[in-house]
């Protein structure tokens, strides 16, 4: 059986596995050298880990002008607190 959160990581975009430490000190001391490195090595849509939480960039502003234009929809909504997503 797989875990609940094997299932929700691998849906995600890839991204770097390095410490959560490590990834926000690469966005905080260099942010825009930190996020062309991701880009290049993962591509346009990327997942990561911050000290504030779990998160996913997109480096494409036509892919970036496609989500934001897609309606509610388009989304699923996490079973695990459907309140709080809407």
């Amino acid at each position: 059986m797989i875990s609940f959160a094997k299932r929700i990581t691998s849906r995600l975009p890839p991204g770097p596995t390095t410490s959560t430490f490590r990834q926000t000190y690469g966005a905080v001391a260099r942010p825009l050298e930190y996020i062309r490195s991701l880009q290049a090595e993962f591509g346009d849509v990327i997942s990561f880990n911050s000290l504030a939480g779990r998160g996913i960039a997109i480096c494409d502003p036509a892919v970036a002008r496609e989500v934001f234009a897609a309606p509610p929809e388009a989304f699923r909504t996490p079973q695990i607190a459907p309140n709080t997503f809407g």
